[in-house]
């Protein structure tokens, strides 16, 4: 599973694209809702990366990425 870590916490993520390559395409940010996790997408892939660059990731606490270590979330 791919990692980033952003100010000390890791978020996994995960890049989709079914494009041509060496072509320039969008890319297409999905965002689950509160207690999702990336695999809520995964229907929608296969007709979004054909055209996009899709990138699915956990939000904090979910799935693949941790929660902060203090327990303190902030928007």
């Amino acid at each position: 599973m791919p990692y980033l870590e952003i100010n000390g916490s890791r978020f996994h993520y995960h890049w989709d694209d079914f494009t041509e390559p060496w072509q320039s395409r969008s890319v297409v940010l999905l965002h689950h809702a509160a207690a999702g996790n990336i695999h809520r997408w995964r229907s929608w892939i296969p007709a979004l990366a054909r055209h996009h660059r899709v990138l699915r990731f956990d939000m904090r606490g979910h799935a693949g990425t941790e929660s902060p270590a203090d327990g303190t979330f902030t928007l």
